[in-house]
């Protein structure tokens, strides 16, 4: 019988191939972003800005899109004159790096060239005015800093057991407060980006109907650019909302979401 030592000798030896296996096929997946990024960053300084989304595309699909991708992507986007990518890009990077100015400014002049002027107030809006953090911090972020807050009381918590001082209890109220806010935050947060995502037409201009079919009622139309909030898919079809309380069904391929 093959004893324990050599048991946990071949195990350990299995997961040490498995690690090194995964660390290489990892390196070279990096290795193929790399060059790729390259060709895209060439490509758009060349001026080949459709050639360029494409690599960065590329590089997306892999799933390592990241913040500053995102963001290139949108520019490469936008100066190929497609809007609405443009859009959809720069919002992705915005919620993955909210407190970028570049970006920032990317999005209003964007927003500046849609052709459906929609602005509303909800409790979103004045969420983001009181909360200044909200849309200054990603969602990550606001999620440790609660983890954060959430230990800092705790700890006092457990510092006033031991030491009773009226300012001690002062600040644990405000330890409490603070990371109850915040903690609210982060879940309203998490909420919206989960179940209730935003979406930006694609196309230059799509119909949306009552229903899914395409004999449906067309109730509005909307244009390359235009946000909206995405609410359920059926039969290759989404059903949208604005701001504004409209609501009806799109054709899936005319849209996307922001993720």
């Amino acid at each position: 019988m093959v004893s324990a030592t050599k048991k946990i000798s071949w195990f350990c030896c299995v997961v040490l191939l498995l690690v090194m296996f995964s660390a290489l096929a990892h390196a070279q997946s990096n290795d193929a972003s790399a060059e790729v990024l390259m060709q895209a960053s060439r490509a758009y300084k060349e001026g080949r800005y459709v050639e360029a989304a494409d690599y960065y595309e590329q590089i997306s699909s892999s799933g390592t899109g990241s913040g500053r991708l995102f963001y290139n992507l949108g520019n490469a986007y936008m100066r190929a004159g497609k809007l609405g990518s443009a859009l959809l890009n720069y919002r992705r990077a915005e919620l993955r790096m909210p407190r970028n100015d570049n970006l920032r400014s990317n999005i209003q002049y964007t927003l500046a060239q849609t052709r459906d002027s929609i602005e509303c107030r909800g409790y979103a809006e004045t969420l983001r005015d009181i909360c200044f953090w909200y849309t200054r911090m990603s969602a990550v972020e606001t999620i440790w800093t609660t983890i954060v807050l959430n230990g800092v009381f705790w700890l006092l918590l457990f510092v006033r057991f031991f030491y009773r001082r009226e300012g001690l209890t002062i600040v644990l109220i405000v330890a409490f407060f603070v990371t109850a806010v915040f903690g609210a935050t982060a879940a309203v947060k998490q909420y919206s980006i989960a179940y209730t995502p935003g979406g930006v037409v694609i196309m230059p201009q799509i119909s949306v109907r009552s229903g899914t079919g395409l004999n449906d009622t067309v109730l509005f139309n909307l244009h390359e650019g235009a946000e909206f909030i995405w609410e359920e898919e059926r039969d290759s079809c989404v059903q949208i909302s604005l701001c504004d309380g409209k609501k009806g069904w799109v054709q899936a391929a005319s849209i996307a979401k922001v993720e």
